[in-house]
């Protein structure tokens, strides 16, 4: 998955607050989920999931918390 495939499937997330709504921010959010997610599919799960457990923009250690209850991160980041 690359950044510019996440950047529409991101953009729900606008709804959380402290989400970052500047051009850098939200294309490092994009970047985040394109070294987590290994496929469309599984990145529409995560936003899923982040707009149901969160209120609030969690950053990205529990991004990735969440995303490894279902699946590994592609870049194995925080996988023992």
């Amino acid at each position: 998955m690359t950044p510019k495939a996440a950047l529409p499937i991101i953009q729900p997330l606008i709804l959380l607050r402290f989400f970052p709504t500047d051009a850098a921010g939200v294309a490092s959010v994009a970047e985040l989920f394109a070294s987590i997610c290994d496929t469309e599919e599984h990145a529409r799960w995560l936003v899923g999931e982040l707009r149901k457990r969160c209120n609030d923009w969690p950053g990205p250690r529990t991004v990735r918390e969440i995303y490894s209850l279902r699946y590994r991160p592609v870049d194995e980041v925080g996988v023992k």
